[in-house]
Protein backbone atom coordinates (compact mmCIF):
# COMPACT_ATOMS: atom_id res chain seq x y z
CA UNK A 1 0.00 0.00 0.00
CA UNK A 2 1.37 3.59 -0.82
CA UNK A 3 1.03 6.12 2.00
CA UNK A 4 -0.75 9.44 0.95
CA UNK A 5 -4.41 10.77 -0.19
CA UNK A 6 -6.92 7.49 -0.73
CA UNK A 7 -10.41 6.19 -0.80
CA UNK A 8 -9.31 2.45 -1.10
CA UNK A 9 -10.77 0.35 1.50
CA UNK A 10 -8.97 -2.36 2.77
CA UNK A 11 -8.98 -5.06 5.34
CA UNK A 12 -6.87 -7.41 6.86
CA UNK A 13 -6.96 -11.00 7.03
CA UNK A 14 -5.95 -12.00 10.59
CA UNK A 15 -5.21 -15.60 9.55
CA UNK A 16 -2.83 -14.75 6.69
CA UNK A 17 -1.44 -11.03 8.06
CA UNK A 18 -2.37 -9.63 4.53
CA UNK A 19 -4.29 -6.89 3.54
CA UNK A 20 -6.88 -7.10 0.95
CA UNK A 21 -8.54 -4.52 -1.27
CA UNK A 22 -12.32 -4.22 -0.98
CA UNK A 23 -14.60 -3.05 -3.41
CA UNK A 24 -17.84 -1.37 -2.01
CA UNK A 25 -20.64 0.12 -3.31
CA UNK A 26 -21.53 3.58 -3.33
CA UNK A 27 -19.81 6.67 -3.64
CA UNK A 28 -16.90 6.93 -1.50
CA UNK A 29 -15.33 9.91 0.34
CA UNK A 30 -12.73 12.40 -1.09
CA UNK A 31 -9.37 10.32 -1.23
CA UNK A 32 -7.63 11.73 2.06
CA UNK A 33 -5.11 10.78 4.58
CA UNK A 34 -4.96 11.36 8.39
CA UNK A 35 -8.94 10.56 9.18
CA UNK A 36 -10.23 8.91 11.76
CA UNK A 37 -12.35 5.64 11.49
CA UNK A 38 -13.99 3.60 14.32
CA UNK A 39 -16.49 0.70 14.13
CA UNK A 40 -20.16 0.85 15.52
CA UNK A 41 -22.94 -1.66 16.58
CA UNK A 42 -20.57 -4.19 14.52
CA UNK A 43 -22.05 -2.97 11.44
CA UNK A 44 -21.16 0.14 10.53
CA UNK A 45 -17.60 1.91 10.00
CA UNK A 46 -17.66 5.56 10.49
CA UNK A 47 -14.52 7.80 8.85
CA UNK A 48 -14.80 10.81 9.90
CA UNK A 49 -12.11 14.23 9.14
CA UNK A 50 -8.77 13.95 7.62
CA UNK A 51 -7.69 15.76 5.37
CA UNK A 52 -5.92 16.64 2.06
CA UNK A 53 -3.07 18.89 0.63
CA UNK A 54 -4.94 21.87 0.82
CA UNK A 55 -7.90 21.08 2.90
CA UNK A 56 -9.15 19.89 6.54
CA UNK A 57 -12.32 17.98 6.26
CA UNK A 58 -15.39 17.51 8.85
CA UNK A 59 -17.20 15.13 7.09
CA UNK A 60 -18.84 11.63 8.48
CA UNK A 61 -19.53 8.88 6.45
CA UNK A 62 -20.14 5.57 6.84
CA UNK A 63 -19.91 2.12 5.59
CA UNK A 64 -22.77 -0.74 5.69
CA UNK A 65 -20.42 -3.54 6.57
CA UNK A 66 -22.82 -6.15 6.38
CA UNK A 67 -23.37 -5.45 2.29
CA UNK A 68 -20.03 -3.45 2.22
CA UNK A 69 -22.37 -0.67 1.01
CA UNK A 70 -21.22 3.12 1.49
CA UNK A 71 -24.36 4.70 3.02
CA UNK A 72 -25.74 7.80 1.82
CA UNK A 73 -24.80 9.90 4.59
CA UNK A 74 -22.73 12.99 4.93
CA UNK A 75 -22.60 14.41 7.96
CA UNK A 76 -20.77 18.28 9.30
CA UNK A 77 -19.64 19.58 12.55
CA UNK A 78 -19.26 23.22 12.65
CA UNK A 79 -15.55 23.65 12.18
CA UNK A 80 -12.96 21.08 10.43
CA UNK A 81 -10.75 18.71 12.81
CA UNK A 82 -7.77 16.97 12.32
CA UNK A 83 -5.75 14.56 13.39
CA UNK A 84 -8.32 13.71 16.38
CA UNK A 85 -9.33 10.61 17.91
CA UNK A 86 -12.72 9.09 18.33
CA UNK A 87 -14.69 7.20 20.48
CA UNK A 88 -17.86 5.57 19.72
CA UNK A 89 -20.38 4.70 22.40
CA UNK A 90 -23.69 3.11 22.07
Amino acid sequence: MQRGLSYDLHILALETMTWDEIDAMGVPPSPRAENIAAVHAERYLLIFGGGSHATCFNDLHALDLSVWNVLDQNSRVTFPLHKLDMLVQQ
